[in-house]
């Protein structure tokens, strides 16, 4: 995927995220924003996990914090593959 949108001229192909950041910072953006989450550092954090009604609500809230968001999209695109392979 990040071949087709390095490859498109089309504003319209993959995800905002990714296009804006290339191919290269999207993969050095995702190792290091696994390791943040892995670790539960800011922004992955959650110091009540009791108030995360809406997994799907924080993943997406995730997506839009830039030291969260290749991570949050790339989760987001596996989700819905996911469920429109069930």
């Amino acid at each position: 995927m990040l071949q087709v949108i390095e490859d498109s001229d089309d504003p319209g192909v993959g995800n905002w995220v990714l296009r804006e950041k290339g191919p290269k910072n999207s993969v050095s953006n995702l190792g290091e924003q696994i390791n943040l989450f892995w670790r539960e550092e800011y922004p992955f954090r959650v110091l009540d996990r009791e108030k995360i009604v809406d997994p799907l609500k924080w993943w997406i809230d995730m997506a839009k914090h830039d030291h969260a968001s290749v991570l949050g999209v790339s989760l987001l695109k596996f989700n819905l593959i996911s469920i429109q392979l069930m």
